[in-house]
């Protein structure tokens, strides 16, 4: 895979899932699988460890259905680390042993409410996800219903969404306002509707983590590259947080 080819793979993810600050309160890893349209097949798998004011976002270079047996070159690891101490990310590419760093785009919080939002309410269900207890809120976000299963043991969510003047999705401006973290967020364009996306927690270890884990492997080269257009939106589009 060329270099350039793994900028793209980092952007294009479901919509439900957003960079976002790193909880102090939080240590550990996250698992996460996202899909689109109910196909399991297509479903994504990424991981997030965080410490501090650390986090470092895991995920294929290609797909990662279960059917494949054996993954080529193509489907490699590549891996993202935010600084939001240093306002920095750095993006690995193992296939090439490099890696580049970038600005975190300014974080920028609003509660605006946009045209056809819908307040979100709980709905009195609640279940486990990933070992954590978790309740359901419904809302209207962006046109579409938004059921957001949510937890307060991970601390405040933050999204960055609204970098470079653009406002959060109403559901980010609740998961602000309730300090609360989403463990699974379903989009539909219509209430019992088939399903747009989904984001869904499949475990959280809340084991130490190595600072190794958040510093470039040994060998790997520092390189550059001109900035490019729509940079700072394509990496407004990944996920958890405070």
């Amino acid at each position: 895979m060329k270099t350039p080819d793994l900028l793209p793979r980092f952007g294009g993810l479901c919509p439900a899932v957003i960079v976002t600050a790193p909880a102090a309160a939080f240590e550990g890893k996250v698992d996460m699988k996202m899909t689109s349209g109910g196909k399991e097949k297509d479903a994504m798998e990424m991981s997030y460890r965080i410490k501090g004011e650390k986090m470092r976002i895991d995920m294929p270079a290609g797909e990662t259905s279960k059917k494949k047996k054996k993954k080529s070159d193509d489907e490699a690891m590549g891996a993202m680390i935010m600084d939001f101490k240093k306002k920095e990310m750095m993006i690995l590419i193992p296939q090439e042993k490099m890696y580049m760093v970038r600005a975190l785009p300014e974080v920028k919080t609003s509660t605006k409410k946009k045209k056809g939002d819908e307040e979100f309410k709980a709905t009195g269900r609640k279940e486990k996800i990933a070992g954590v207890e978790a309740e359901e809120y419904v809302g209207k976000s962006d046109g579409r219903i938004v059921e957001v299963w949510v937890t307060k043991e991970m601390g405040k969510y933050m999204s960055q969404q609204s970098a470079g003047g653009k406002d959060g999705a109403g559901w980010e401006a609740f998961m602000q306002k309730e300090n609360a973290f989403p463990l699974r967020v379903i989009t539909r364009k219509k209430a019992d509707g088939p399903e747009e996306s989904r984001m869904e927690t499949t475990a959280i270890d809340r084991s130490k983590q190595a600072d190794s884990f958040f510093a470039p492997p040994a060998g790997f080269q520092k390189f550059e590259m001109p900035a490019m257009p729509g940079m700072g939106d394509m990496m407004r589009g990944m996920i958890p947080g405070r």
